[in-house]
């Protein structure tokens, strides 16, 4: 890993250490899932929570509000076509 590489992770950290504990409970755990998964669909998360999409949706909409996570696909599963999500930084 080279310096700019290190600092870049090293400002990254920082920048969501400051933001997550400013976020109502239910975003962080959405906003914290994203960053685990880097990329993620709203499938993966109902995976990850064991819950059905509409159930945190709304916390996905406000992270999207707050500019904090962003959507940079698509992704086709069966018939159905899911954004997919990362964080925005």
């Amino acid at each position: 890993m080279n310096q700019q590489t290190q600092i870049q992770f090293t400002s990254l950290d920082a920048w969501y250490n400051q933001i997550v504990p400013t976020l109502p409970e239910r975003e962080g755990k959405v906003f914290d899932a994203i960053k685990r998964l880097g990329q993620c669909t709203g499938r993966d998360l109902e995976l990850l929570f064991n819950k059905a999409y509409h159930t945190f949706s709304g916390r996905i909409t406000a992270l999207k509000a707050k500019g904090l996570i962003k959507i940079v696909g698509r992704k086709k599963i069966g018939e159905s076509s899911f954004s997919v999500y990362s964080i925005n930084n």
